[in-house]
This record gives structure tokens, sequence and C-alpha cells, in this order.
């Protein structure tokens, strides 16, 4: 069975064994991260000392930097990297085959069907949720933290039922393994934490008169979780503060609800699925969304509840998904949702509570239909799975196609206009970061790609009021600052040339361009200030 099941969700997502990186953070990750280009022993015991990107992910970028080795390319992609993408995709798909085999052997542990569990690992492995996080690269970060979260639970599981057997819990073993497990898990992401509350649920429905002997290895995950957690808070805080939404106490219970609707809808229709939603705290405050998605909520844990004498099981499975999604349901703000508080990979580890479901279902009822049913369900998810891994083939596909379903998404319009600035498209990137603009005027990034394509279509004063406006909002871009300078440098103005390559050097001491252009613009100014008195060192004219 279990090479079935390997086999079948190994060649599923085996197409995206061919994809690009896209720029949807993958060249912030791999592409110019500094600790994997190149990937030295020194850059490693980097990854494993400092924080990227204002997280503390060492696993992760440790098996990215072990990627990095068997990956280098002589030649140089479309985003400006050498590292061959196969090698990075090959990791995602080999560890979500993977913790499909671990969701079968949890499923078995609970239900002690196998024939319903590998329906019910099918269906968390194939449901087309799981696209993103499989064929984005940067997905890793979900795909792994979730490989040593299951495992956590299928060690928990495994001592519990011994525990619960026998009326003995001692097994130094399995709670140190678990224990490491969870500690990987959380150096992988941090919303693993969400491992505790779903394992104290599973404990507590399996073995319910066994759960004093049981729950206390969760103290000490809570123990390992709490300055891990801390730790990524406040470097997320320090570096990306200024894109944290703080909603108002009270909205942020309805948020959360919301969210479950979200996901629970797009559990049952998934499709229009993309990497941008659009749904931000403000957006759902605004349109009121929040008040009925919550009510609906309310309603099926008020039916959950009043079934729960005749069966625990929707009660347990509404709570299970609501406890894996808690992290990321927007209780506690954190960074994406500046573009919206649901995304696919976020659900990735409460797709176990559908599966569990569905086991159960299985494993009680072996009705011809009802199995026949669960086939065609599996079938149709492994097909819509097919087809929107498609969506992440290259950034040109993904981006338009975001688009396409949510055309307010200013950061697709944005990472378009990149993409058409690199395809040598200037005009097209110019009408995609003017949508960008409108949309959300404020939002940095697309008045530097606005100015990259005015200065390929030789408009440098625009490209400098368009590159000045962007530093304005944030003055931290290097490469914007390097593009101003070179705009500068351009027009003549050797003196603001050297004042703005100055500022991006500061930023980024190894910046290429801008360590090969200074001497330039310094050896051009001080000819200048000779030509016109020979005695006399170069000034610099004043700022504007």
């Amino acid at each position: 069975m279990w090479v079935g099941l390997a086999g079948l969700v190994f060649a599923i997502f085996s197409p995206t064994l061919l994809f690009d990186f896209v720029e949807w953070d993958d060249q912030l990750n791999i592409i110019k991260n500094v600790r994997l280009n190149p990937p030295t022993l020194e850059n490693l015991l980097g990854i494993w000392s400092g924080l990227i990107w204002g997280t503390y992910y060492p696993v992760t970028y440790t098996a990215w930097w072990v990627a990095a080795h068997l990956a280098p390319t002589a030649t140089q992609d479309m985003l400006g990297g050498k590292l061959n993408p196969t090698v990075f995709h090959l990791l995602n798909v080999l560890f979500h085959t993977a913790n499909a085999l671990l969701v079968w052997r949890i499923l078995i542990r609970l239900t002690h069907a196998p024939a319903p569990a590998l329906l019910g690992a099918l269906l968390f492995a194939l449901h087309p949720l799981k696209v993103e996080p499989v064929a984005w690269v940067t997905g890793l970060k979900d795909v792994l933290s979730a490989f040593f979260a299951l495992a956590v639970l299928l060690l928990h599981l495994a001592w519990a039922q011994h525990g619960a057997a026998s009326g003995r819990s001692r097994a130094p073993l399995f709670v140190i393994a678990g224990a490491l497990f969870f500690v990987l898990a959380m150096l992988s992401k941090a919303t693993m934490v969400a491992v505790i509350p779903v394992a104290a649920l599973l404990t507590c429905w399996r073995y319910p008169r066994a759960v004093p002997r049981l729950l206390w290895p969760l103290g000490i995950w809570t123990a390992l979780a709490i300055p891990l957690v801390l730790l990524t808070s406040t470097g997320v805080m320090a570096t990306n503060g200024s894109q944290i939404v703080w909603s108002p106490l009270w909205a942020r219970p309805l948020i959360a609800l919301d969210s479950v609707a979200f996901y629970i809808y797009k559990f049952i229709v998934p499709t229009n699925l993309t990497f941008d939603y659009g749904r931000t705290p403000t957006f759902i405050r605004e349109t009121g969304q929040m008040w009925w998605t919550s009510a609906i909520i309310l309603g099926i844990l008020l039916a959950a509840v009043l079934m729960f004498r005749r069966s625990r099981m929707p009660l347990v499975i509404l709570i299970l998904f609501i406890a894996a999604l808690s992290p990321a349901l927007g209780l506690q703000p954190f960074e994406h949702q500046f573009f919206s508080t649901c995304a696919d990979r976020y659900a990735y580890l409460a797709l176990l509570a559908p599966s569990l479901g569905l086991t159960c279902v299985l494993a009680r009822f072996r009705s011809r239909w009802i199995w026949s049913g669960a086939t065609i369900l599996l079938a149709l998810c492994a097909a819509f799975t097919v087809a929107q891994s498609q969506k992440w083939r290259d950034s040109h596909t993904l981006f338009a196609y975001a688009i396409q379903i949510n055309p307010e998404s200013w950061a697709a319009h944005n990472n378009l206009a990149a993409v058409y600035n690199r395809e040598g498209s200037p005009y097209d990137a110019m009408r995609e970061s003017r949508r960008a603009i409108k949309i959300k005027p404020d939002y940095a990034p697309a008045y530097a790609k606005l100015g990259f394509a005015q200065a390929l279509m030789g408009e440098t004063d625009a490209a400098i009021q368009s590159f000045r406006e962007c530093v304005r909002l944030d003055p931290k871009q290097s490469d914007v600052l390097a593009n101003l300078a070179g705009a500068y440098f351009e027009k003549g103005r050797d003196d603001l040339a050297i004042h703005y390559y100055e500022l991006a050097i500061k930023i980024e001491p190894n910046h290429e361009a801008t360590k090969r252009i200074l001497p330039l613009a310094r050896k051009r100014l001080a000819e200048r200030a000779r030509a016109i008195d020979p005695t006399s060192a170069s000034q610099p004219a004043p700022l504007p």
C-alpha cells in the first residue's frame, strides 16, 4: 500500500520538477540570499547564528543550502540566479510524499483501518490546496515543518497508545524523539506550534481515560516553543514591522472565524485558488463579511456540540481543523496579512482533519456507493491539482492568473511588471506598475518597477521621480537607490549619483553595480571639477 501511495503522490506532483523559480519570495529566500550564494560552511554557520528576513528558520534554510550545493548551473536564469530549480522542487515533492505516508500511519493509529486510512491520506496529499506549498519552492517552509510536525504526532500517538494499553506512560525514547522533532518543526517554521493543540485534541479524543498520564510531554513542547515564537515575532517586527496590520482586539476573533469559513469553503470548492486573495483585515471589516461568516461558523460549532452525544466526530474534526489553523487565523497579527489573512499554504496541516473524517466514514460504512463516491472525489482532487499546479510553472503565468482571480492584487500587478521589465517589455511593465499604484498608492515596490520601465524607455527624468518616490516610501531598498544613482549618473549629475550610490552601499556593502560604477562617478566628478578650476577639489551640488 505504501509504495502505491508514495508513487501516486509523487507522480501527481512530478510536473512541478520542470517549473522555474517564481518572483514571489523565491528570489529573496534563495536566488539573492547571500547565505546560499555561495553555499559555504561560513554561510551555513550564518544560517544558524542569525535571523534571515526577520525569521529564524535554520532547518529550512539548511535544506536549501544543501540543495544549492547540488544545483549550480553555468547559465543565469530570468531572475538572475545560477541555481537549478529542479533540485529545489524535488525537495518539496519528496517531503510532501513523505508527509502523505506519515498521515497514512497516523490515520491507522487513530482508526485501525489501513484501507480507509489510505484514501484519507490521498485526500490529504492530493487536495488542490496543497498545490501552493508543493509547487512553490519557498513553500518548503510549510512542507518541511509539517514533516517534522507529523512525525511528532505519530510518535506521540504511538507513545500514548502504549501508555493507554499498559497503564504506564514512561517511554523516554518516544518523549525525547518527540521533543527533538518538535524543535525541528519549529526551526522550519514557527507556525507548527499548532501541533501542540492538535496532539492534545487527538489524545483526549482517542485515549480519554489516560489523558492525565499522556499530556505531560505537551508541557515540554510548550516550554520549547515559547522562546522560538518570541524570537521570530520580535525579528519580524524589527524587520517588517511597518507591514503588520494591527486590527482592533474585538475584531480579531471575528477575523479568525471568517478565515475558518474561507478555508472550509475552499476545501469544499477548490477553484479560483491564488496566492493573494486580498482578504486583509481592513477588507474583511469594511465589507462586513466577518459578521455573517462568523455566524455561520458559530452555527456549525453549535450543531456539532448538539450532536456530540450521538457522534463525537463532527466536533472533533471541526476543532481539529481550527486548531491546526490557529497560528495563521489573525488572532495574533502576522506579516502576510498585509496582502491577505488567508493563504492556501496555511491549511497544509489542517487538512489532516477532513482526512481523518473521510477515514472514519469509510471505516464505519462499507457501502460500495460510499467507497465509489470517495474514489471519484479523490480522482477529481487529483485532476484539479494537476491543473492548478500548472499555474505555478513560471512567474508570468502565476501573476497573470492571479490577476484574473483577484484584479485588485497590487502584488500581482507589481510582480508582473517586474516580469515584463526582464522580458524587455517596458510599456507593459509601466501599465502593470501604474495599476498597482492606482490600487495601493503607498506601495513602494510599484514605483521601483515603474521607474525601471521608464528608464528602459529612455524617460530618465520620469524614472528619477519614480525612484525618488519609492525611496521616500521605503528608504532601505539598495537596488532602488542604485537605480536612482544610475539615472543621475546618466544625466551627468555625478554628485547626486555618488550620494545615492553611497547610501546603497551602506545598506548592501557588496552591491555589485554600486561597487563598479561608484568609482567612475567619483572620477568623472573630479575631472569636471579640475576642468573648471585645476587647483580646487570637487564640491558636490546641494541635494534636491
